[in-house]
């Protein structure tokens, strides 16, 4: 199993060489093909709950990822354009010398 691994990942490295990701994704599709239909295996509540985890975890860092992108890009944007990142407020009065 060892060496389907090795060779699975050395097809990737160099599907992904010559054509992008496609290349790796179609790698990852004949490595799973290769594998055993039957595999006598079970995930225990430890390990499920460390791959909930995990897939909560990526989920919400996604998500913190594209709000804080797009925040940088409107600020780009709206610099751009002109309208700065004020809230329209007036600017402080000075006061009158006397």
């Amino acid at each position: 199993m060892y060496h389907l691994s090795r060779f699975v990942a050395y097809l990737a490295a160099k599907m992904r060489h010559r054509s992008g990701a496609w290349g790796s994704v179609l790698a990852l599709a004949v490595g799973l093909a290769l594998l055993p239909a039957d595999a006598a295996a079970y995930i225990d509540p430890g390990n499920g709950a460390l791959l909930f985890q995990a897939l909560l975890s990526g989920f919400f860092g996604a998500v913190f990822i594209a709000r804080h992108a797009l925040r940088r890009i409107a600020v780009r944007v709206r610099s751009a354009v002109g309208l700065g990142t004020d809230s329209g407020a007036a600017a402080p009065r000075t006061p009158p010398d006397a």
